[in-house]
């Protein structure tokens, strides 16, 4: 709660209405130093508001310096006299005491809630926030219970000072040290006030701008960036390659691409993403970074930025992009392009050599149009997708829709959007999420990986 101020003499004024005690003029840096206790080389003088006054109880009278002599207080017991030698500019080097000194002024903040399952609370499980901000730098905070309860459920918060300004938000689960789970939301879920929840959903509640928790764990996790060993190493390091296949607008606009790791310790590793002269089938630049092995990823983050400006980040966990996979911008995932010998036992030249092959599945939403009257009569079907190509078993699912409508929806793996009688069906273009996965499959020495495509269906009502 105290403030250290450096001050500097700038003249001295000899005395002051007839008193002995000399009186000083100093410059304050610090505006907020509104009263600081300095004793100098005389006793009690007091600094109010970047000027000195000479205390007016405990004062005692002193004979005026001579130049260059030092400053003789009266005897004291024994006899001696108690001489204090000038430092630098006449006055001896004193610390000031603290007692007097104005607080810092407390850091607004803004409060996260969190609601983690009850089965975490019960087995002893911890919970921390980490929020990446718009520079791309992670800062972590220690979540702890509130006392409040929502939908019976407990909800543990944590104060986070406002001046970050967040554009992820990781909600982590911990046993002691070590990193459980995530769930990570952008900051506009978790805006005005909304709780996050350990199944990812986001429900509704307050948010209070307070005085800073004392209790939070205020020391911010800072993301190491890994640079190269430019040192020759006397052992190679192990590495596995993680590749990753930016938008061709943001690589043609210059933007720069990173891998943000979080291991099982919670612990961050970011690196830098660099082309590759590999080609996805559809000719995209695939982009690469070497990780060091002994690294256990929880999470992975493949994040873009316009120079040191963070702009986007896509998140898998370590099961989605193992086996060499390829994570894509809109957040499908592609086998890699590889050949290799096959495991088959007992044959010791090597076997048959498979290649892994990406999914050749295309997918294209078709805008379609029904009439409000026949829905209103009896069920109505339209196909909106057009899947072509795809290796494998082909599911689809319709993941977002409004409300009033998705109730009365169902999409066949055709891409056949059926449409239930609807009595009170109202006009308007309904939006509709719908994922598309095709789930791989081996052609002879092929072995086509699987693939997840998203799109938004548009129905017009009329």
């Amino acid at each position: 709660g105290s403030t250290t101020v450096n001050l500097d003499i700038e003249e001295l004024d000899g005395y002051e209405n007839g008193n002995q005690t000399p009186y000083y003029t100093f410059g304050v840096a610090a505006p907020e130093a509104a009263s600081i206790t300095d004793s100098l080389s005389k006793p009690n003088v007091v600094v109010v508001g970047g000027e000195t006054e000479p205390a007016t109880q405990g004062q005692i009278e002193t004979q005026p310096e001579t130049q260059g002599q030092p400053d003789t207080q009266a005897p004291t017991q024994g006899g001696q006299p108690d001489t204090q030698a000038p430092t630098q500019g006449g006055q001896p080097d004193t610390q000031a005491p603290t007692q007097g000194q104005p607080d810092t002024q407390p850091v607004a903040t803004k409060t996260y809630k969190y609601i983690p399952s009850a089965e975490d609370i019960a087995s002893g499980k911890t919970f921390k926030i980490s929020v990446t901000d718009s520079n791309g730098q992670s800062s972590t905070y220690e979540m702890k219970p509130t006392g409040e309860v929502v939908d019976g459920q407990a909800v543990y918060a944590a104060e986070i000072p406002a001046d970050i300004t967040p554009a992820i938000v990781n909600y982590q689960t911990f046993q002691g040290d070590t990193f459980v789970s995530q769930v990570t939301k952008s900051a506009a879920d978790v805006a005005d006030g909304k709780i996050a929840k350990y199944d990812g959903t986001v429900t509704d509640g307050t948010t209070v701008v307070t005085e800073p928790n004392t209790q939070a764990e205020t020391q911010p996790n800072t993301q190491a960036e890994t640079q190269p060993n430019t040192e020759t190493p006397t052992q190679p390091v192990a590495t596995k390659t993680y590749k990753f296949v930016p938008k061709a607008e943001d690589i043609a606009s210059g933007k720069n691409f990173k891998i943000s790791i979080v291991d099982t310790k919670g612990q961050f590793h970011t690196y830098e993403l660099k082309p590759t002269s590999e080609k996805t089938a559809d000719g995209q630049t695939v982009y690469a970074a070497e990780i060091p092995t002994d690294i256990t990823p929880a999470t992975i983050n493949y994040q873009t930025f316009q120079g040191d400006t963070f702009i986007s980040q896509i998140t898998k966990s370590a099961s989605e992009v193992a086996d060499g996979n390829v994570v894509r911008y809109d957040g499908t995932i592609e086998g890699q392009n590889t050949t290799q010998p096959s495991s088959t036992s007992g044959n010791k030249s090597g076997g048959t050599k498979i290649t892994k092959k990406a999914n050749t599945m295309t997918v294209k939403a078709v805008k379609k149009t029904v009439k409000v009257k026949k829905l209103k009569k009896k069920a109505q079907k339209v196909k909106v997708l057009k899947i072509k190509n795809a290796k494998g078993k082909v599911t689809v699912k319709i993941t977002k829709a409004k409300k009033s409508i998705k109730k009365y929806l169902k999409i066949t793996s055709k891409g056949v959007l059926k449409i239930k009688k609807w009595k009170k069906a109202k006009k308007g273009t309904y939006k509709i999420k719908v994922k598309v996965k095709a789930a791989g499959k081996k052609i002879g020495n092929i072995q086509y990986g699987a693939k997840t495509v998203t799109k938004t269906v548009k129905l017009k009502v009329k």
